[in-house]
């Protein structure tokens, strides 16, 4: 090695001493363990925030399809059982709309599975769900939504006091005919959904 070549490493190795020194006295082990303990101290508060959001998130994704299910199947139900008869809905009348609604919106009658759901619609639980999931999942339910703010709209109109009066768009009420209506809406809102939820059967059958 040249004379030149020492002295250009002197620098070097006098820097890489005085580091090596400074990190093995007491304040330099002080300052690294300071810098290493926070580091890991974030780390373990980032990951473990983020484990905690997960679940949250799973929680309540398990509770909203859990609880939109529940409902999805007393409706379908319904339309089964109490809307299969003239003369059942001949009798029944406006009440037909009026327990339907109850169901849709967990209130007065039926009620929620989970006490935060009471009095939610069932299109806004759709809503809180779909914000909560992503990819071809989130766009199934905001289909779902969109399809089912018109069965809302439909069957709040059927529930206004002029149908309770026999009358719908100035024409006598046609129970069959509007029910029917309501069980195609209703089944093109839960179509692009049914999969995704546990225990749904989408009816496609109208009376």
């Amino acid at each position: 090695m040249s004379v030149q070549e020492k002295n250009e490493s002197i620098p070097q190795s006098s820097g890489r001493s005085r580091l090596w020194a400074f990190l093995n006295s007491s304040f330099g082990l002080f300052i690294l363990s300071s810098v290493v303990l926070s580091f890991m101290t974030w780390a373990y508060t980032e990951v473990s925030h983020s484990i905690e959001q997960r679940k949250v998130t799973t929680e309540s994704v398990t509770k909203l399809k859990t609880e939109m299910s529940y409902r999805i199947r007393l409706i379908n139900d319904y339309f089964e059982s109490e809307c299969s008869e003239d003369s059942i809905l001949s009798e029944r009348g406006k009440k037909t709309f009026e327990d339907i609604r109850s169901i849709y919106r967990a209130e007065p009658i039926y009620q929620s599975i989970f006490s935060e759901n009471k009095q939610k619609d069932l299109h806004i639980l759709l809503w809180e769900l779909a914000a909560l999931l992503d990819g071809d999942e989130q766009k199934a339910f905001f289909v779902s939504f969109g399809s089912m703010l018109n069965f809302n709209a439909y069957l709040n109109r059927l529930n206004e006091q002029t149908a309770a009066d026999g009358s719908f768009y100035g024409k006598p009420v046609d129970f069959k005919k509007e029910v029917a209506e309501l069980k195609s809406k209703f089944s093109a809102a839960t179509r692009p959904i049914a999969n995704e939820l546990p225990g749904v059967v989408t009816s496609t059958t109208l009376i």
